[in-house]
């Protein structure tokens, strides 16, 4: 998915009862660097684009800033 300069590629995802882990890859094609926060990063579960219902935000990432044309790989464990 790419939007306003910000790329977000989905690596991998794996499932065991009750716990989803998702490794990602952010790559950031702006000018200026952006400040992430736990509050920045949801997972939404479904197919639609801005699917209603509940959004689960990334607890306990630390906040992290990503400098022009930087990418970072985050793995993000959802309970």
């Amino acid at each position: 998915m790419q939007s306003d300069g910000i790329d977000l590629q989905t690596v991998n995802v794996t499932t065991i009862e009750g716990q989803i882990t998702t490794r990602l890859r952010i790559y950031s094609g702006r000018a200026e660097t952006l400040h992430f926060r736990q509050d920045d990063i949801w997972l939404a579960l479904g197919y639609a684009p801005e699917p209603p219902g509940a959004r689960n935000p990334a607890e306990g990432l630390a906040p992290f800033d990503l400098l022009p044309e930087q990418a970072v790989d985050l793995t993000l464990v959802w309970r």
